[in-house]
């Protein structure tokens, strides 16, 4: 079932963090691709979305920085809580995959820990006959 949400339980809940730390929004069902912030938008009376996009390594190879990580993508919750300062509180709110143009539905808020790892070079494979 889905939890409802407001504009001011989320901005409460971001401001226990410290404005660095990074947000994930975990991975679209279907495809298995990341979730990164893209936008919000009013979509009726009382109504914010929050738009996300996929995180697609087609889209990583065109930026001009080599070293972007899924890690760089990810909004801080600083920037999203100056991305909600300008709506009112009692504002719900509903989450949407842009590319598949459905709304996801809100599990829960919750704290994990990452741990970024990077792999500095590329695997040397073998390919063996026997």
């Amino acid at each position: 079932m889905s939890k409802t949400l407001t504009v001011g339980e989320l901005r409460e809940f971001l401001e226990s963090f410290h404005p660095d730390t990074k947000i994930t929004f975990g991975a679209s069902r279907f495809r298995q691709r990341p979730l990164v912030f893209d936008r919000l938008k009013i979509r009726g009376e009382g109504l914010l979305v929050l738009e996300l996009s996929e995180l697609d390594d087609s889209k990583k190879k065109e930026v001009i920085v080599p070293s972007t990580t899924e890690l760089d993508e990810r909004e801080t919750a600083g920037d999203l809580s100056r991305e909600l300062a300008g709506w009112p509180d009692s504002m719900r709110l509903q989450f949407n995959n842009t590319l598949e143009g459905a709304p996801l539905e809100l599990r829960s808020l919750s704290n994990l820990v990452g741990i970024n790892l990077e792999q500095p070079r590329e695997p040397n494979w073998k390919v063996r006959s026997d």
